[in-house]
């Protein structure tokens, strides 16, 4: 007799508990590496996390455990036993096609039809300081920083760049939320400057331009004008996210909830109005982009 193979399930995707608003259950696959200790340290964290809210993942994933450590266990026999597992629920009473529905996921309309969205209180406290940066200039600056300002960021190497002036010098200053400098650009003729080492994530940084022409020399913003200043997104919700934006289900309203949760904003507005050109989840979508457009400038 031929043991079937397990249904297959939910894939848990790289989706952080920031995600979640309907149970869902971890992929096989995955349940199988953790067991197997061939998981890398971010699958290993989900399975962890997940489990500890999950008592059906947490006993399926006790079960792998104990064979995986049986001397001479491979995974192939780890397979073979979970799959010998289920086909018995099958004999026993048809549970393995009710657990298989269960286990289907609902369409991403459904599952966050009664979701509120959180935009991170930081993301609003940015924006709402970039529009009062643009406005207390009184229109464009002769030097003016343009980007990243106001914003969260996914990347950690952002490229400045600002409005110049002609046959200026400019000097790039970058500083943490205490002012304490953190780096500097040198010398520059262009009017933009990536830095060469990635910034910590999970902080916010203020940043200045020193423009030099002839014997002007000119630092903005400087007070009574508000900081540019942007964040650096904490590393494991950047990491959730770019598992999320690997997947083919694209534009996707996972991802579209996962950028406004962690407050790319930009970036959520983006996806969302992707996912209501496409005709897809329009409802949900459209619902979720009027709260973003609420806290973008």
């Amino acid at each position: 007799m031929v043991i079937p193979r397990p249904p297959k399930r939910l894939s848990h995707g790289g989706m952080s508990s920031l995600l979640q608003s309907e149970p869902f259950h971890l992929d096989f696959e995955l349940l199988a590496r953790y067991a197997e200790r061939s998981a890398d340290a971010v699958d290993r964290e989900i399975v962890e996390t997940h489990a500890e809210d999950c008592a059906q993942c947490r006993a399926e994933l006790d079960d792998l455990v104990a064979y995986a450590r049986k001397p001479r266990v491979r995974r192939r026999n780890v397979v073979l036993a979970m799959a010998a597992v289920l086909a018995m629920a099958v004999i026993g009473g048809g549970l393995l096609y009710e657990r298989a529905a269960r286990s289907q996921p609902a369409a991403p309309q459904e599952r966050h039809a009664q979701r509120e969205l959180r935009i991170p209180r930081l993301a609003i406290e940015l924006a709402e300081s970039e529009r009062l940066l643009r406005s207390g200039a009184g229109g464009m600056r002769e030097i003016e920083p343009l980007s990243p300002v106001g914003r969260m960021l996914l990347e950690d190497r952002p490229t400045f760049r600002w409005s110049g002036t002609r046959g200026a010098r400019y000097r790039v200053e970058l500083f943490d939320a205490e002012f304490h400098p953190i780096a500097s650009s040198g010398e520059l003729t262009g009017t933009s400057w990536t830095p060469p080492l990635p910034l910590p994530s999970g902080t916010t940084y203020a940043w200045q331009i020193t423009a030099q022409a002839g014997a002007r020399t000119m630092t903005v913003p400087q007070p009574p004008a508000p900081e540019a200043r942007f964040h650096v997104i904490e590393r494991r919700s950047a990491q959730t996210i770019a598992r999320l934006e690997r997947s083919e289900w694209r534009p996707s309203l996972d991802l579209g909830i996962a950028y406004a949760e962690a407050g790319a904003l930009a970036e959520a507005q983006r996806e969302l109005s992707a996912i209501i050109a496409a005709n897809r989840d329009v409802e949900t979508a459209r619902r979720f982009l009027h709260v973003v457009q609420a806290h973008t400038p």
